[in-house]
């Protein structure tokens, strides 16, 4: 079960949250790294944790849409990288899900 309203929602309505200031950058790097020390121990599908950047970097987007700069790092590295972690984590609790059923699932599945 999903911890947040946020779990499960895709990238344009992640943004368009975002843009509402219905959530803020931080809030949402924060949910997904509660997603990621939730099921990651299971899975093991995040390689390298750097927590502390990711919130730096949302702290900056933050700090940047209150400058009226609303795009700082959201069109490079920061938003890709956003939507790489949401996306395997969202990859992560399928795989989880398919282990829990009894199905194999291989290492290769993660990159497909």
């Amino acid at each position: 079960m999903a911890k947040s309203q946020w779990s499960f929602r895709t990238a344009t309505e992640l943004s368009a949250a975002l843009a509402a200031k219905k959530i803020s950058a931080v809030e949402l790097a924060q949910d997904a790294i509660g997603r990621i020390e939730r099921h990651d121990g299971k899975i093991n599908a995040i390689c390298v944790r750097d927590f502390s950047r990711a919130l730096e970097a949302a702290r900056a987007a933050e700090a940047a849409r209150a400058a009226a700069d609303p795009q700082p790092d959201m069109r490079g590295s920061a938003e890709y990288k956003r939507q790489l972690v949401v996306a395997l984590v969202k990859r992560a609790i399928l795989i989880a899900a398919r282990r829990a059923r009894g199905e194999q699932v291989e290492g290769a599945h993660l990159y497909a």
